[in-house]
């Protein structure tokens, strides 16, 4: 165990290079929000600054742009997208998921309504699965509490910085809160799990002067108020097409803004979840029968979805595959789903959805959280030349490359070949 740790120690990224003044990007096809094209991208003071073809020339390593002297990156035959958003993963939250003591994404505890628990406060920067996921293109995450009726609420972090006044964005309602996550894998039917979620969101629009002993606490209702108020989304998860028709109507019915991750069957209405105007959060490798409740799951589910209007977002929901995001888009987008609008589920609608400011999209304003590909960002075989959170570049180091690199060249190899036998 003291091994494991201290592997785990030394192989978090501890910081970011120094930002130059600005950066300019030249000649790369980026991903705009119509489609890729060719253009030159500024980042000045964090943000976007000009995109375009802005006929900039560069004179060794730097360019001059608007009277100042910027960095150069040569993007020719490269691809340049947004920094990929991980829409629901327990990434900073579970380092080992065997090891209680590195799990922090369960509040535990008797008391089923924890809507009030920042699960963000749990986040661990330093991670060993932060560089590993940032190597990937993933520059942004979505962290989701689990357990209870209603887990807690949840955050977004940048998968940069030493500690969490540093990654932690601060974007949301209370300054920390994107979400709040519920729970429906809790024991009974689905319409007795629905029926409590009902039960309780009546309680936060109308606490009782007098609470009874089993009712959810003040602070954990009083957190509801943002859902009921439309300030943040609920979080659900369902798959077979009954459940998620019935979730159409609880969210036309309660007024609340509903996210409904796994979605397997949600083909099957997808016009009643487009009509409530619910977002889906999709892992495009369920097709088929993975369980009962995905039984008419199919390879084209996200592409009938978008189709249909329904908002898609694709989410590993996981920490250490977490690296697997765009693998998991481009699996949509070979299930039919364009091209564009699978790379836009990771990156510009989880960034709509949950309230994450003007990120996610290659525009001016937006924050430079960006990534250079070299080549087609949807496929397995390219990988990440550069990528910049807020306009600062970031190591492409994790345990992963280093443990490579320790291990390329093992001791006393390549061993001396055996003597051939004497001949007689």
């Amino acid at each position: 165990m003291k091994r494991l740790l201290l592997a785990l120690a030394a192989s978090s990224s501890l910081g970011a290079a120094p930002a130059p003044d600005c950066t300019v990007v030249t000649g790369a096809t980026a991903w705009l929000p119509d489609g890729p094209a060719a253009a030159d991208l500024v980042v000045a003071d964090g943000r976007i600054a000009a995109i375009g073809s802005l006929g900039l020339t560069p004179s060794g390593e730097s360019v001059t742009w608007s009277g100042r002297t910027c960095a150069w990156v040569d993007g020719s035959d490269k691809h340049l997208s947004a920094g990929l958003i991980e829409p629901g993963s327990p990434l900073g939250l579970v380092e080992v998921s065997l090891e209680g003591a590195t799990r922090h994404g369960d509040a535990g505890g008797e008391e089923p309504v924890r809507a009030h628990i920042r699960v963000i406060d749990g986040y661990d920067p330093l991670s060993s699965l932060i560089p590993v996921a940032r190597r990937e293109g993933i520059t942004t995450a979505v962290v989701m509490p689990d357990g209870g009726s209603f887990s807690g609420t949840a955050g977004a972090v940048h998968l940069t910085g030493r500690t969490q006044a540093e990654a932690v964005l601060d974007d949301g309602v209370d300054g920390r809160a994107v979400a709040v996550r519920a729970n429906l894998s809790r024991g009974g039917s689905f319409a007795a799990r629905l029926s409590h979620l009902r039960h309780v969101l009546d309680l936060a629009r109308s606490p009782r002067k007098v609470p009874l002993e089993d009712d959810p606490s003040p602070e954990a209702l009083a957190a509801l108020r943002a859902v009921l108020s439309r300030d943040l989304p609920l979080v659900l998860g369902a798959d077979r097409a009954s459940d998620l028709e019935a979730l159409a109507r609880f969210a036309t019915e309660e007024r609340v803004r509903l996210v409904v991750t796994g979605a397997a069957e949600g083909w099957v209405v997808a016009e009643q979840l487009a009509a409530a105007d619910v977002a889906v959060v999709l892992d495009p490798f369920v097709y088929g029968p993975g369980s009962f409740d995905q039984i008419h799951g199919r390879a084209d589910n996200a592409a009938l979805l978008a189709a249909a209007g329904v908002p898609v977002l694709i989410s590993t929901g996981s920490g250490h595959f977490a690296r697997k995001l765009r693998q998991m888009a481009g699996n949509a987008a070979r299930g039919g789903l364009d091209r564009a609008t699978a790379l836009a589920a990771i990156t510009s609608e989880p960034a709509r959805v949950f309230g994450l400011g003007p990120r996610g999209s290659l525009q001016v304003g937006h924050a430079a959280d960006l990534v250079l590909w070299s080549g087609d960002p949807l496929e397995v075989t390219t990988w990440p030349t550069h990528v910049w959170i807020d306009g600062v570049p970031q190591s492409l180091e994790s345990r992963q490359t280093r443990l490579l690199e320790r291990y390329r060249t093992l001791p006393g190899s390549p061993m001396a070949p055996l003597p051939l036998p004497e001949s007689k």
